[in-house]
């Protein structure tokens, strides 16, 4: 991939080589749309080819996204996109996701999501840039399918840029011998793609008390004890991402850093929901956003205003 210094380069490049369309988000229906050509394209017909990132710290608008960008009918463009448009841009389609569910299945008709059953095409996994595992606490033989898909199909692709989305539950109810296991299982998957495992706090204190043998009415008091916690999960797990929430706030650990977005107030009456978070999240990763806009985003289809704040 070409460094190029500076965003102006990159797009001038990029019309060179053919990716002349000048394209902008549109939010009703949701997708790109060109003004020079009077040309939309919905989140099914196009295709990311390159994201060229640059910082820019003298820039009161911050950093800066350029997209190469393929339309299904072979037409070729780019997108630039400001940080400080993100906020703006991902409460548009946090609305999106919230109330057109249709326009939220376009784009993850790419991912699988693994729940009580084994899945039934080989090819339908292999195909997916995104794999999602639900609740292992829901069903006793949960450890048993993940271990098996690993085992007799991931193990033996040659891909390894899958995303995969890992969910526990509450394991206050679960042996310490069975959370070691699947905590093995998941970090099994790391040889093959980015591993992000999602619990919500009471979840991440349970988990922590299971670990290190304690009463799980040992909470958590205080941010400070919190932290602690978290880390520690994340340092005796194989995994590439730790996300922690509690109401309409996030913590997401990593090996870059932690990136946290707290006092996120809630908008209207919704239900702080792992798997509303997980939708937002993954359409996230699909668009390439960078990890805190996948986060704010995940939060923002919670019902949360958006407000960033990292160490990463």
């Amino acid at each position: 991939m070409e460094n190029y210094p500076s965003s102006e380069e990159a797009m001038s490049d990029l019309k060179k080589k053919g990716y002349k369309a000048d394209l902008d988000f549109e939010t009703d229906p949701f997708g790109l749309y060109s003004g020079d050509l009077d040309m939309r394209l919905n989140p099914d017909a196009y295709h990311v080819d390159q994201r060229y990132h640059f910082d820019e710290p003298l820039n009161p608008d911050g950093s800066e996204d350029v997209y190469a960008i393929t339309a299904c009918t072979g037409i070729k463009g780019f997108l630039d996109v400001h940080e400080g448009d993100a906020g703006s841009r991902l409460s548009a389609l946090a609305g999106i996701i919230r109330d057109h569910r249709v326009q939220v299945d376009q784009y993850l008709r790419q991912a699988v999501k693994i729940s009580g059953a084994m899945p039934g095409s080989s090819d339908l996994i292999s195909n997916s840039p995104i794999i999602e595992f639900t609740d292992w606490t829901a069903v006793q033989s949960t450890s048993d399918i993940w271990d098996r898909l690993y085992t007799d199909l991931i193990k033996h692709l040659q891909k390894r840029d899958f995303h995969f989305i890992f969910h526990l539950g509450d394991v206050v109810n679960r042996l310490v011998f069975e959370i070691d296991e699947v905590l093995d299982i998941i970090g099994d998957y790391s040889s093959h793609g980015k591993v992000t495992l999602i619990l919500n706090n009471d979840e991440a204190d349970h988990l922590w008390c299971k670990l290190n043998g304690r009463n799980s009415d040992a909470g958590v008091s205080g941010n400070s004890q919190a932290g602690e916690k978290y880390h520690f999960l994340f340092s005796t797990m194989n995994i590439d991402a730790l996300v922690v929430l509690h109401d309409y706030s996030a913590v997401r650990l990593s090996r870059d850093g932690e990136l946290a977005l707290s006092d996120v107030p809630p908008v209207g009456n919704v239900e702080p929901v792992n798997g509303r978070f997980s939708t937002g999240y993954q359409i996230g990763l699909l668009l390439q956003l960078e990890p805190r806009d996948c986060v704010a985003l995940g939060l923002a289809v919670l019902g949360g205003k958006i407000t960033l704040s990292a160490t990463e």
